[in-house]
């Protein structure tokens, strides 16, 4: 029998999700028409949305649907960086996800890069000596997805002057760790469905109100003019139901998670198998 050791890659969508999805399969409308069953696909919309904002203390016009958080990384990254008009620099780390490394190596911006400590983290004085009057955004993983190595994010947020925008990829920290926004201080952080027992194919931005963002996928007046695009009412709606159970569930997952990691590594060195932890135990 096969063992399923690759969570921080993907879940296997929760079966009662599935089965939310077909209860509400007959909510078919365009959230965008202004008849009877386009107003009911509108409501169940917000209504997602408002079950997100909820979760991590956002407003609901704070969110924005995305088909995950490579898309929802782009976006932060492109959407904030386009507004401004003069030489900006962004700073980030040689370890984040792919869709950080490309996005910012793909645009005209200067790129500074932290150093990684052995243990995973940044060092948040090498951070600030990287930051300069040009400096508009710093993007970073929250929870890393191969050392998990989880970055101070409220520090680090706390030692950037005001100016500049702070972005998180919060994909593997929703219900590992604290992801209310508020207390974070955070300005932008992604999320992603498939990670949360919810479908591939959805995440979320979100973003600070009064924080400029363009819109990079155009063609319609959606997610208040930052996404283009006919929403997916079926898949919102099984993003906000795993958000809202990873974070009302978090300390009961982590309990569980960490009993089983003590119970591998005692096992590991019980046995004499030489390992090597990759991060910080």
């Amino acid at each position: 029998m096969a063992v399923y050791l690759d969570y921080a890659a993907t879940t296997p969508v929760d079966k009662k999700i599935i089965k939310g999805m077909l209860e509400h399969s007959d909510i078919y409308g365009n959230p965008s028409s202004i008849h009877r069953i386009g107003k009911e696909a509108k409501a169940f919309l917000e209504e997602n949305r408002q079950k997100i904002a909820e979760a991590i203390g956002a407003k609901p016009e704070e969110i924005i649907f995305t088909s995950g958080a490579t898309e929802s990384n782009n976006l932060a990254i492109r959407g904030t960086l386009s507004h401004f008009n003069r030489e900006v620099n962004v700073i980030t780390t040689e370890v984040e996800h792919m869709s950080i490394l490309e996005t910012v190596k793909g645009l005209k911006t200067h790129v500074k890069y932290v150093p990684i400590q052995e243990n995973g983290l940044i060092n948040l004085n090498e951070l600030n000596k990287k930051i300069d009057e040009n400096t508009a955004l710093v993007s970073l993983h929250y929870v890393n997805n191969e050392t998990g190595a989880i970055q101070p994010v409220k520090e680090i947020k706390e030692s950037l002057p005001e100016d500049v925008l702070l972005h998180v990829d919060a994909a593997q920290a929703v219900g590992h760790v604290n992801v209310n926004v508020d207390d974070l201080g955070v300005d932008l952080m992604s999320m992603s469905g498939h990670k949360l027992y919810a479908p591939k194919g959805v995440g979320v931005l979100y973003i600070r109100s009064g924080t400029h963002l363009h819109a990079q996928l155009v063609g319609g007046k959606q997610e208040r003019e930052r996404r283009a695009g006919t929403e997916n009412l079926l898949y919102s709606y099984a993003m906000s139901e795993a958000v809202k159970e990873a974070v009302q569930l978090k300390d009961e997952r982590n309990s569980v998670i960490l009993s089983r990691k003590e119970i591998l590594i005692d096992g590991l060195n019980e046995a004499g198998v030489e390992f090597k932890v990759n991060g910080d135990l």
